[in-house]
């Protein structure tokens, strides 16, 4: 209903600067995750991933409106 109200299409410019971010970071994560771990740098990346994850959901959490 607020895009019905404020007659703009949701999600607006603004709001695709932090979502495709977050995506390519989750991407990146996954990627990491998927193919280039190994018993040898199990630690690295897999430590890498939990702070690409960690990142990324900060960009896909809701902005706060008011202040």
């Amino acid at each position: 209903m607020v895009s019905i109200k404020k007659r703009r299409v949701q999600p607006s410019c603004k709001n695709l600067l932090y979502i495709i971010p977050g995506l390519v970071l989750a991407i990146i994560g996954i990627v990491l995750f998927a193919f280039v771990e190994t018993d040898e740098n199990y630690w690295y990346i897999h430590s890498l991933w939990h702070i690409l994850m960690a990142i990324s959901i900060l960009f896909f959490l809701p902005q706060r409106i008011g202040k």
